[in-house]
Order: C-alpha cells, then structure tokens, then sequence
C-alpha cells in the first residue's frame, strides 16, 4: 500500500501512517481543525465523567456521615456511643458517682495485737529510725483514731522516752506525743549524746580487738549520721586507737595513720603478733 503524501485528502489535513506489524497500517490524523476539535471535545468529555465520579464519591460519603449522626443521636441517654464498635469496658461503671470508702473500726482484739506488735524505743536510737518502724506496722491500719495512735505510740516507750508521758497530762494526743520525741531524741540531739558516748569509749577488758572494732564502728556511725562514711571511718580509727585497752598496743600504733577500721585492726594484730607471750585474761583479751 502506498503512502499518502502529504498535504493530500482535500488539501491542509496530514495524515500518519503507523505499521501495526504484520504486514498491516493504520492512518491516523494530525494537526487538522476537525482532529483538534475533536480531541477538545473527547478531553472534555472524560474530565466531566472524572468530576461526576468524585462527585458521587463526596455524595456517598456525606451520606454515610449522616447516617452514622442519626444513628449516634438515636441512642438512649447515657448508652455508650461506641457500642457497636465491640466489647469495652462498662461506661455506667465509670459514671457512677466517687464512693468513698466507709472507715472501719478496729477492734479491741487487733489493738492488743498491735500494742504487742510494736516496736520499743528506749532513746539509744534516734526517734526518726523508730518512727519508721512505726510507722510501717502502724501504716497497715489507716482507719485508726488520734487516741489510738497515741495509746499505740506510748505503749512502745521505755525507759527515759516513757517519762515524756508525765509533761502530757493536758494535751494526750499523737501529735503533742510525737513532737515531745522529736524534741528530745530526734537525729541532732541523739547524734550530739552519740558524739560524747564515743569520746569515752573503751575496749573491756574481755573484749577482743575484733569485738571493739565492731562496737566503735557501730558507735560512730550513729553519732554522725548524716557524714560521708569516709570520714565516720577516720572518727571510728581515732577512737579505736584511743579507746584500746592493752598499754603495749596502744603505744605500738602510736602515730600511725590507718584510714579504715580494717587497717587499724590489722596494724593492731601486727603489733600485738610482735609482743611476747601472755598468760591469763590478758592473753585473751588482745
């Protein structure tokens, strides 16, 4: 078949002649007025069906919006919206009103239980390390009453505390009673008893070395409690070396610097290691 030159086929319309394989050929036409206008219109044609389409897209889901809202507003009062959605957790539930919970009054049989449970403070301690023990078995039992915290927190006293009891005659309540210790037995006083008790110290004469090591280590740590522990260690090596018992050791490690308990106790074997043999109590005493 032979091509169409151009220019033919009424003069101003061109045509293309594409191969199609096989031995076949298809024209098309360009660039005429009646191909362009042609192309115009089909353009416009599909983009109104494209604008028609999103128009019913929009419609439909405005018609599902609308349906949800009606079905929403349909329910009764106080009917959980969602309820179609699945289970969750029960709404009335929820909306019911704070009930707060009712006091319970403790019996006579679990005040004597815990008049015997108490803790005993007899001021070697300071009351802030009692008043936590206290408060940790007092703290199961929230329903109690001012008295009975007062009967409770009296009945663990002995000794000097107890006579604190004698200055509340007017005014027996727990607060007046837990000011009064916190007066007398909080951590500066008791630190400040502590501090001399340490100062006077001295090993027994059944004491071993081991034995007054623990005993002055115990002793500083309460008499400086809020202190750096490496500096309660260098307090408890001074007092350690001053409070020995045995002449011979005390002068062994005299002007020796240890900063550790552990140290001085070893230098103290080291000394008493080098020192001759003893007989009787004082044997075992070092």
């Amino acid at each position: 078949m032979a091509g169409i030159p151009p220019g033919g086929r009424g003069g101003g319309r061109r045509d293309r002649r594409r191969d199609t394989g096989a031995g076949a050929f298809i024209v098309e036409p360009l660039g005429d007025a009646a191909g362009a206008g042609a192309g115009a219109n089909a353009r416009a044609i599909v983009e109104g069906q494209a604008a028609q389409s999103d128009l019913v897209d929009v419609q439909a889901l405005l018609q599902e919006l609308a349906a949800l809202r009606a079905a929403v507003h349909a329910q009764p009062q106080g009917a959980p919206a969602a309820a179609a959605a699945g289970p969750g957790p029960a709404l009335g539930d929820l909306a019911a009103p704070f009930q707060p919970p009712v006091p319970r009054v403790v019996s006579a049989s679990e005040m004597l239980t815990l008049r015997r449970a108490v803790p005993k403070f007899d001021g070697k301690i300071s009351y802030e390390a009692y008043r936590a023990s206290f408060d940790d078995l007092v703290g199961l039992y929230p329903f109690l009453t001012d008295d009975q915290r007062f009967q409770l927190l009296s009945s663990g006293l002995v000794g000097a505390p107890q006579s604190l009891l004698e200055d509340l005659t007017a005014n027996r309540t727990f607060a007046a009673l837990d000011q009064a210790l916190r007066l007398s037995y909080s951590k500066p006083v008791h630190a400040w008893t502590e501090m001399q008790n340490l100062t006077t110290m001295k090993q027994d004469a059944s004491e071993t070395l081991e034995e007054w090591s623990t005993r002055v280590s115990r002793a500083a740590h309460r008499a400086y409690p809020d202190t750096p522990l490496p500096r309660v260690e260098e307090y408890a090596v001074q007092y350690f070396f001053i409070g020995l018992h045995s002449t011979a050791i005390r002068n062994g490690v005299a002007g020796l610097t240890c900063s550790t308990l552990q140290e001085a106790l070893g230098a103290c074997r080291l000394v008493r290691s080098r020192l001759p043999p003893q007989s009787g109590p004082a044997a075992k005493r070092v």
